[in-house]
């Protein structure tokens, strides 16, 4: 996980713990107590997102590419 999203939900580069799992439990607890909407486009599969997702159920789409 890059520190971009931390970053954008107003963490300074201090704070932003280092290594994915780290970085992945700091980003679920930012928007914590607040509404948040966060698209996470193009993934690969759901272990992608999944680090990502907060504790409440959240849905996530698949998108499969178009036939030509």
């Amino acid at each position: 996980m890059p520190e971009t999203f931390p970053r954008l939900l107003g963490t300074s580069g201090d704070r932003i713990p280092c290594g994915v799992p780290a970085r992945a439990a700091s980003y679920r607890e930012l928007p914590s107590g607040t509404s948040a909407l966060v698209a996470l486009d193009d993934a690969a599969d759901a272990e992608q997102v999944r680090p990502l997702l907060p504790p409440e159920t959240v849905p996530v789409g698949h998108r499969s590419p178009a036939a030509a």
